[in-house]
């Protein structure tokens, strides 16, 4: 119980923090302008453009070309025995891509290196292999260099589900996806790149006349409902991208010995952290990364709520369950005191209460009989009243026995009714009958306590 409520609290109090940390990001994304790379002003930028590789790309698992890339193998070991039994995810296979890379908005480009930004990725995994379709578990294995000397998933169904789990944690930025960077820019001497692929990638998408983008639905909108999702945009533009890089390998001149001069374009600066802000990139454009935040916000929010309020209510009734046991233990003491020491102390009752016994009235047949009579009426009616008051009466012998000592005709009562279910001795009967019996309970003033 205890580490249920430490985890929830500890869960809940994260998630509300990263919610609180995520609203302030959307809320710098949309009160902070966007500026052009061959514009920008030193400090503070937010650019929205292109992932282009500033070196060699590198072959993602799913056959991508990709700028950015990191992928994990995983297998769930389990250690130790018993109540210190533990899993944990062991990495058994990576590989990992992390080069600066270009951001391209139409104007220049500027440099970005990934490996020191917060990342808000949306083209990530983090999937068991068990839920894996045949074709993606064939190219992982293709991707996985050396088979010999790492054991590899099972195929089969037995394999997947009574075999040792295994997961896949990717997360990656595919050449010309879209790209949102936020961070501290500091400009450069004038530097220039040729590229080739470059220069068709910027004629396929952007107006070479405005340096704008161009009406892309042609390329983007695959559903054609005349809608253009940040799906398809993740989608569409990394297409764009690789039939630039094939116009470019098919053209003369490639190999850079003959390249037009529009394929020249200008590095203005780079885009890292300063001691105030920190390098922020992700692959949504402006928009649709403010959607994004807005309802991971409102997820995390509610999650982080619901834990502390669950860990919250677990310790109350953990402190109530405690409390309760250390009251009765307290208890407990007392009470055998009193049942040793009452009983004797009050055995017998008074002189005036023995002379209003019905054993020493009066010997005429007539008053003994009006007297029988009456006591049958009370007995009836006192026996109908605590019927009725038992139901409100449910409380633990102790507690009615503490409440009979005090001065309740009702405990009293109580006990000398249920004394069976109580289990009480005689002793402790007729100690509770006298007891009533000086509350004012007359019909069990019939039986002397001994």
């Amino acid at each position: 119980m205890e580490r249920l409520i430490i985890a929830s609290f500890i869960a809940g109090a994260y998630l509300l923090f990263d919610a609180f940390k995520r609203s302030q990001r959307r809320r710098k994304v949309e009160d902070t302008p966007r500026s052009r790379i061959e514009t920008a002003p030193q400090g503070h930028v937010e650019f929205e453009g292109f992932a282009w590789p500033l070196g060699e790309t590198t072959v993602a698992a799913d056959g991508n070309d990709s700028v950015y890339y990191t992928f994990e193998l995983q297998k769930k070991e389990k250690t130790g025995s018993g109540k210190s039994r533990r899993s944990k995810w062991t990495t058994i296979f990576s590989k990992y891509h992390i080069l600066p890379i270009y951001v391209f908005d139409g104007s220049g480009l500027a440099i970005v290196d990934p490996s020191s930004a917060k990342l808000e990725l949306v083209k990530k995994a983090n999937r068991r292999w068990a839920l894996l379709d045949h074709e993606t578990k064939q190219r992982i294995r293709d991707f996985v260099a050396d088979k010999k000397a790492i054991r590899l998933p099972s195929w089969g169904l037995l394999g997947n589900f009574l075999g040792p789990s295994y997961r896949i944690k990717q997360c990656q930025i595919c050449v010309g996806a879209p790209l949102y960077v936020s961070g501290h820019f500091k400009s450069l001497q004038t530097q220039t790149t040729q590229s080739a692929a470059l220069a068709e990638f910027y004629k396929l998408v952007y107006d070479t006349s405005t340096q704008r983008l161009r009406n892309n639905a042609a390329i983007l909108d695959t559903n054609n409902d005349s809608k253009i999702s940040a799906k398809e945009i993740r989608r569409g533009y990394p297409i764009a991208a690789q039939i630039a890089l094939r116009r470019a390998e098919e053209k003369p001149g490639s190999d850079g010995s003959d390249v037009h001069a529009s394929s020249h374009f200008q590095i203005y600066g780079t885009v890292g952290s300063s001691d105030h802000e920190d390098l922020f990139v992700s692959d949504l454009h402006e928009e649709h990364l403010s959607n994004h935040l807005g309802r991971a916000l409102a997820l995390r929010y509610a999650a982080g709520a619901m834990l502390l309020a669950l860990a919250m209510g677990l310790g109350v009734d953990m402190l109530n369950g405690n409390f309760n046991r250390r009251s009765k233990r307290s208890v407990s003491p007392k009470q055998h005191a009193t049942k040793q020491s009452s009983p004797a102390a009050t055995t017998h009752p008074s002189n005036a209460d023995q002379g209003d016994s019905p054993t020493t009235l009066g010997v005429g047949s007539v008053r003994q009989i009006d007297r029988k009579v009456a006591i049958a009426d009370s007995v009836s009616h006192e026996s109908a009243l605590i019927e009725s008051e038992e139901k409100q009466h449910e409380d633990s012998p102790v507690l009615l026995h503490e409440r009979c000592v005090g001065g309740d005709q009702v405990s009293c009562r109580t006990l000398v009714f249920r004394s069976e279910n109580y289990q009480l001795s005689e002793k402790h009967i007729s100690y509770y009958k006298h007891r009533a019996c000086q509350l004012g309970a007359k019909s069990l003033c019939e039986t002397k306590a001994p």
